[in-house]
């Protein structure tokens, strides 16, 4: 039987806190806004299109299951987990164009690797259809429970052939020994160089009508303030309608995220590719896409000496004084991964997601719900109401229970602008 568990702990003076280790029973709820349920938020994918010798298109889906999403039985010396997945493509008349049942297996003698969010069974599906738009259906069975997950949303496979110049999307693959990554490899999902990398190779495929002519590409890297931190450019001749282009990312960058971008052009015409990756540090793994940011949300877990420190502190000096102020608190020293760092960067990044104001220009984690979802998690359950105010204006309330801690918070958005603030803590 697989056990849950979480771990009461205390940050900062008085602070005490909720944050569940990897396996923890709570369950994000849906935020009818913005993202699916917890678990379909876990069932990571990416898709992935590229031309073909015909006039049809390639789309190819990957995903990853982590570990912590499936039972695992014990039998003997090991732990096994069974589940079924199947990637259907519809169309819009709701017709099924392409589908494929996948069977996978998960075995591991280590009870604690049954938990593991950072271990996932990885694979992928291929689809040769016509150009056009489609409903990309994943339905992950777990053969243990039957309780199915299934994450749903609209792709277009683009016409290569009717273009005269073009290219797929940037895919990201780890460093292979002594090649260039193959399309048997599996990309990085998400995209992230971690410090133990050396590079991390991007590849995307050129499409052109003019194979013999020179074209000439640049590749640029990009911070999140939008310089351009590196460029590189190449002049080459295609010498094929289809050619696979690659180019490593081995530059030194700080934590944080970035962006590849790629522009081609021939005598005729100009394309351009872009795409987000991210650079990680030793033994993260959430995805920061602005370390400065989450300095600032820290104001809700550290104490005042500790936060007057770290955010008045030069950049270099800062992410010292970060990697000291989380040693200190990992719940689990000997393991290479700090699950409170990681839980804390992910509800950062959950909440600057689904809680940004845009008109008052406040992130996530300025908002009231925003905070008290970094300090306190996923509630265990959301009440939601509407009252009219007038024959045009609706206020709406939502309320959030935490039957673990023994805590509700009621937010009203007064005027129906999804601007809620927080009324009545109990």
């Amino acid at each position: 039987m697989k056990i849950k568990r979480c771990v009461l702990l205390v940050l900062g003076a008085n602070l005490i806190q909720w944050f569940c280790l990897p396996g923890t029973a709570i369950s994000s709820p849906q935020f009818n806004r913005t993202l699916p349920p917890a678990l379909a938020q876990m069932l990571s994918h990416s898709v992935y299109t590229a031309p073909s010798t015909s006039n049809k298109t390639y789309v190819t889906v990957y995903f990853k299951i982590p570990n912590d999403m499936l039972l695992f039985t014990h039998t003997d010396t090991m732990y096994t987990a069974k589940a079924e997945v199947t990637v259907a493509l519809e169309t819009s008349k709701g017709e099924v164009a392409e589908s494929r049942i996948i069977q996978k297996e998960v075995q591991t003698k280590e009870f604690v690797d049954t938990n593991s969010k950072q271990l996932a069974a990885e694979d992928k599906a291929v689809f040769l259809v016509e150009p056009g738009r489609y409903k990309l259906i994943i339905n992950l069975l777990d053969l243990s429970t039957r309780k199915p997950v299934t994450i749903s949303e609209t792709l277009t496979a683009p016409s290569f052939h009717t273009k005269t110049l073009a290219c797929s999307e940037i895919r990201f693959f780890n460093k292979t020994k002594n090649r260039l990554p193959e399309e048997s490899d599996f990309p990085v999902l998400p995209a992230a160089r971690g410090p133990e990398d050396s590079l991390i190779w991007t590849q995307f495929y050129l499409y052109t009508r003019e194979p013999s002519s020179p074209h000439k590409v640049i590749y640029s890297i990009i911070n999140v303030q939008g310089k351009n931190l590196y460029q590189d450019s190449l002049t080459f001749i295609p010498g094929t309608e289809i050619k696979s282009m690659y180019y490593s990312i081995g530059q030194a960058l700080d934590i944080g995220k970035y962006f590849i971008s790629v522009s081609i052009a021939n005598k005729n015409q100009s394309v351009y590719q872009k795409n987000e990756f991210f650079i990680k540090g030793k033994g993260q793994t959430a995805l920061l896409d602005n370390p400065r940011l989450f300095i600032k949300a820290l104001k809700y877990i550290a104490d005042k000496n500790d936060y007057k420190k770290i955010s008045e502190a030069p950049l270099q000096e800062q992410q010292d004084l970060l990697a000291a102020f989380w040693k200190e608190r990992d719940p689990n020293p000997g393991t290479e991964i700090n699950e409170l760092e990681n839980e804390f960067y992910r509800r950062v990044n959950y909440v600057n997601i689904n809680f940004s104001q845009h008109r008052e220009k406040a992130d996530g984690w300025q908002t009231d719900m925003g905070r008290v979802y970094i300090i306190y998690g996923p509630p265990t359950e959301i009440e939601r109401m509407d009252t009219p105010r007038s024959a045009t204006q609706i206020s709406r309330y939502e309320i959030w229970y935490y039957r673990n801690i023994g805590k509700k918070f009621i937010f009203v958005d007064r005027y129906g602008s999804q601007h809620f603030i927080l009324v009545s803590e109990e």
